[in-house]
């Protein structure tokens, strides 16, 4: 489960990495994640961090913690209109997953989510938001 969660930690700052093309502005955000299992006995609470994203990390689009992480997990089929982005997910390594995520951006705020789908067809589905701190500690 630590893994998926690092993976489930680097969709949702890459999915703020594609949100340049709905003007991000750099600075503190906070980040919230909701995840349910079904069939789990009890809800997992909202996963909650900060991550200052800087004007290169907006233009790069690079926010992963984690190189590692980063390369098993590839975004395909994106789909981005204004304020909008949309993509599958395919990961590999320890577990293999897929999904599809879809996000609503804006310079201060993102909200949004999908499913992944482990081998083995156990299902997760992740809620996404996201919310501009102000600017980064000095």
């Amino acid at each position: 489960m630590r893994a998926t969660l690092g993976v489930l930690g680097l969709l949702a700052l890459s999915t703020a990495a594609l949100a340049g093309d709905a003007k991000m502005q750099p600075g503190m955000w906070e980040y919230t994640m909701k995840m349910e299992v079904p069939g789990m006995p009890m809800a997992m609470p909202p996963i909650t961090f900060q991550r200052c994203m800087t004007q290169q990390d907006v233009d790069e689009g690079d926010y992963s913690s984690n190189p590692r992480d980063k390369a098993k997990c590839e975004l395909r089929s994106m789909k981005r209109e204004p304020g909008k982005v949309s993509y599958d997910v395919a990961c590999t390594g320890e577990r293999k997953m897929t999904g599809h995520y879809e996000f609503t951006l804006g310079a201060a705020s993102m909200t949004g989510g999908g499913t992944m789908t482990m081998d083995g067809g156990q299902v997760m589905k992740q809620d996404f938001s996201a919310k501009r701190l102000g600017d980064c500690p000095k």
